[in-house]
């Protein structure tokens, strides 16, 4: 069974940069509009918002994030950056997609941020 990553933005530039990287590490790609955030299954799943999207503020970032920690996924807030070892990493330490809803969240349900490294 393949692992889905659903990222979560408004900007059309966003998903080719995510789709890439995500795809030649073998993972399945869903893209949906900040406005759907409620509207598309979690559980037990990876997320990453983008934290540029015109629709997306910090309140609904914060939701969005702790919508997905509630569910025992992983959450990924993208502020840009070198997304190949953001991903190695973040999907090394996520909970296997048959893994039950306890064991899934037996990490602590930590969340990834993407920043980058040549702002200051």
């Amino acid at each position: 069974m393949t692992a889905t990553v659903t990222l979560v933005t408004d900007r059309p530039a966003f998903v080719p940069v995510w789709r890439d990287v995500l795809e030649r590490h073998a993972f399945a790609v869903r893209v949906h509009a900040p406005s759907d955030l409620g509207r598309f299954a979690v559980h037990g799943s990876a997320v990453v918002f983008d934290a540029a999207s015109d629709s997306l503020d910090d309140d609904d970032l914060l939701t969005g994030v702790g919508y997905v920690r509630a569910a025992g996924g992983v959450a990924i807030v993208h502020a840009e950056s070198d997304l190949e070892p953001i991903v190695l990493e973040a999907w090394s330490r996520a909970p296997s997609p048959t893994s039950s809803a306890s064991s899934a969240r037996s990490d602590g349900g930590s969340i990834w941020i993407a920043e980058n490294a040549s702002s200051s």
